[in-house]
């Protein structure tokens, strides 16, 4: 049996052993130094090239940019916008969910509603800013409050911003048609 330099056998050295004894022992096999040793991969032999200015650049033309469609940017800018509502500390729970309602509607086959539900929830954005407003009832404002609430203001205003012009723009694409 093998042992180690603290005369402790090891579990692998027990198994080694093990296999010498019954015979079946991995035998190694050796590389003859005169085979070609196969490339790792295929294009290892070939010529390195210098890519060539135009080449390269009518390559990246040819091929489809990935780039998002109008219905995945409507989705996404949907889905932000009723996360900036559901995370409001200021709208009451009746305004979120008459506004994510409205919002869920919203879609690129049908510009038009879309286009409305946008007018009237700028209608209600901007109602929403001075009846909601920290301050604005009996028990006084606090400035950092003030702020917190323009920030979430500011942000779905930016969302109902982008979600128009997305529906704009559809709405320019159906009549070029």
């Amino acid at each position: 049996m093998v042992s180690n330099f603290l005369n402790k056998n090891t579990h692998a050295s027990k198994i080694a052993w093990q296999l010498q004894q019954s015979g079946e022992a991995l035998r190694s096999t050796w590389v003859n130094s005169a085979q070609p040793v196969p490339a790792a991969s295929p294009n290892r032999n070939q010529a390195k090239v210098a890519p060539d200015v135009r080449s390269s650049l009518f390559q990246t033309l040819s091929t489809p940019a990935d780039m998002p469609s109008l219905g995945e940017l409507i989705a996404l800018s949907c889905h932000r916008l009723v996360s900036y509502i559901q995370l409001s500390r200021f709208l009451p729970i009746y305004v979120k969910q008459a506004w994510i309602r409205q919002i869920r509607v919203i879609d690129l086959h049908r510009w038009q509603a879309g286009l409305a539900i946008v007018e009237e929830l700028y209608f209600d954005h901007r109602c929403a800013q001075t009846d909601y407003r920290p301050g604005h009832d009996i028990f006084g404002d606090n400035l950092n409050q003030d702020q917190d609430f323009n920030a979430e203001m500011t942000c779905i205003e930016h969302e109902l911003n982008t979600i128009e012009m997305i529906l704009k723009y559809a709405e320019a694409s159906a009549e070029d048609l």
